[in-house]
């Protein structure tokens, strides 16, 4: 029995392989016979990976027909995956045309994991525009965060700022940061720094300012937030970023004026971390007190 199921499953496979290079064989054909033949393999009962081909296909065949066609499975849930392939090659072929029918669906659709496939086309085809006003419009989070995330993808700095000035989440803008790392906004991950009322952000934006070594801020800029800085967890970070940018000086400085005990061992364990000689002459200091 299990030797007949065997055999089966692997003619299956064979006839699907037959029929993905019979598929593939339509991209020379002329449109009047491509198109047609590609649109009963859609209303088949093919498997979803031949039907995929077959919309891969259809979607560069420049005619009104191929067109709807695609479209029309864009539209259509019944079979989330086709419908997420047919989004995706609404993107990759690009144009008003595709841009509309993508958009006119995402107004429509009340499924997030839709919305979120057209999001990804709208990225392919470089549509900032379509992206930002997602971001600022939806009201699912989730959705509204993977646009936020793919503007960060594209580098789409202006827009990441525009966004950061309305928003009100904690994860939307840390989010919003990932995209200003991305696109290696020091000024604006400085600011936001400078200025973020949520303590937790301001510590990502310090992590961030860390790791992106000293062309992101001086020293000077770094201690001048250790001063105005009330909450401990942030003052560690801050600490962390001078030992990042491998800034001893300002780290010793900071750690001989510490009154606070755990934040004073906290600078002093990030200085034994470091190899500098000014670093290593502070330990011989604390060594022969």
């Amino acid at each position: 029995m299990m030797a007949g199921l065997a055999v089966a499953q692997t003619s299956g496979s064979s006839n699907d392989d037959l029929k993905m290079m019979a598929l593939d064989g339509l991209r020379s054909a002329d449109s009047s016979v491509a198109v047609p033949q590609l649109e009963k393999v859609l209303a088949g009962n093919g498997s979803d990976n031949l039907k995929k081909r077959a919309l891969s296909i259809l979607a560069h065949e420049d005619t009104p027909a191929a067109r709807e066609a695609v479209a029309r499975f864009a539209r259509t849930q019944t079979n989330p995956a086709l419908q997420a392939e047919a989004i995706r090659q609404l993107g990759i072929a690009g144009g008003p045309e595709a841009m509309k029918t993508l958009s006119d669906i995402y107004a429509s659709s009340t499924d997030a994991a839709t919305k979120r496939s057209i999001l990804r086309a709208f990225m392919t085809t470089g549509d900032k525009q379509r992206l930002l006003a997602a971001a600022q419009s939806e009201k699912d989070s989730s959705v509204r965060i993977e646009a936020i995330r793919l503007l960060g993808a594209m580098g789409s700095r202006d827009s990441l700022i525009q966004l950061y000035k309305s928003e009100s989440s904690d994860d939307g803008k840390m989010q919003i940061l990932r995209g200003l790392m991305t696109s290696e906004s020091r000024d604006a991950i400085s600011q936001i720094a400078m200025t973020e009322a949520s303590a937790e952000v301001r510590k990502a934006a310090i992590q961030d300012m860390g790791a992106m070594g000293r062309g992101t801020a001086t020293g000077a800029e770094l201690v001048g937030l250790y001063s105005k800085e009330k909450d401990p967890a942030v003052r560690k970070e801050i600490l962390r970023a001078l030992a990042m940018q491998d800034d001893a000086k300002d780290l010793i400085d900071v750690a001989r004026k510490e009154s606070d005990s755990d934040l004073k061992v906290y600078a002093v364990r990030q200085l034994s971390q470091m190899r500098s000689k000014e670093a290593q002459d502070y330990m011989m200091e604390i060594l022969n007190k």
